[in-house]
């Protein structure tokens, strides 16, 4: 579908900008002009960024009642402030089992 929709879009710009700039020349620009400021402004209210966030992150700037678009920032992580958080624990010396819970990890190894 999309492969197919810039292909038509393509076509039409081929047809199209040749006429367009030899019957109203300069002109011309304006439109493409309006058409590029409308979509800045499209993309600064409706889609969040999604820069540095994990799978998760995204999904809940998407959901409904998620943070509105203009409000979020490459980066600010919440999984960047967990971890901020564990070396903050580890540098003190605090118990880090009692705030996370313990995890047991194992490998097997064959040889």
């Amino acid at each position: 579908m999309t492969f197919n929709s810039n292909w038509i879009c393509n076509f039409a710009l081929g047809l199209f900008v040749p006429p367009a700039f030899h019957n109203i020349s300069w002109k011309t620009f304006i439109i493409f002009g309006v058409l590029c400021f409308g979509a800045a402004v499209q993309a600064f209210f409706f889609y969040p960024e999604t820069a540095q966030k994990s799978l998760e992150e995204i999904e809940l700037l998407f959901s409904k009642g998620g943070p509105k678009p203009w409000n979020t920032r490459p980066g600010d992580s919440l999984l960047d402030a967990k971890v901020a958080q564990v070396e903050d624990l580890q540098q003190k010396g605090g118990p880090l089992r009692e705030k996370f819970g313990s995890v047991a990890h194992s490998e097997g190894l064959k040889g």
